[in-house]
């Protein structure tokens, strides 16, 4: 998985979502797990839920390796 706080930078952002992403204890979460993430659409700050802008992809392994291998950064 790769993820980012979009361009605010945010860790814990303002939106209610935002908040969810780095804080895996979040009170919304019935089960608060460390390795839980929300994705969706980049949503404006006037949205029902807030401003959200943070990206999360999820790559298999390989295709993973196979870009850090393409890229230099693996033997």
């Amino acid at each position: 998985m790769i993820y980012s706080t979009g361009q605010n930078f945010a860790t814990g952002g303002s939106g209610a979502d935002e908040r969810e992403n780095p804080n895996p204890n979040s009170s919304r979460q019935p089960d608060p797990t460390p390795r839980r993430f929300i994705s969706h659409e980049p949503t404006p700050a006037d949205a029902p839920f807030g401003e959200f802008d943070d990206i999360v992809v999820w790559l298999s392994p390989y295709v993973l390796y196979g870009r850090m291998i393409a890229a230099g950064r693996l033997p």
